[in-house]
């Protein structure tokens, strides 16, 4: 294999997928002609990181138990704003 490409750039191969922190990834000399010998390392490997997985009904749920505790605490001042005379929260 002839290779003359070459980057330490932690992230992934954009041609393998493969994982490429701090190793080096040669590139066919076929590969780099392709892209008209341009040697900029993100032809070569994207550095872009994945987002999270986010549970939506997870969320959802710890939302919905928040939202319920709001209203406790709010019913709860309202009480005591009741006692001093003074108007309830909405």
């Amino acid at each position: 294999m002839t290779a003359t490409g070459c980057s330490t750039t932690p992230g992934r191969s954009a041609a393998t997928g493969l994982s490429v922190f701090g190793e080096a990834v040669f590139r066919e000399m076929a590969e780099i002609e392709k892209n008209d010998f341009n040697l900029n390392i993100s032809r070569y490997i994207s550095t872009a990181v994945g987002e999270e997985e986010i549970d939506l009904a997870a969320t959802h749920r710890e939302l919905v138990a928040i939202d319920e505790e709001i209203r406790k605490a709010t019913a709860k001042h309202n009480k005591f704003l009741k006692e001093l005379g003074l108007p309830p929260l909405p």
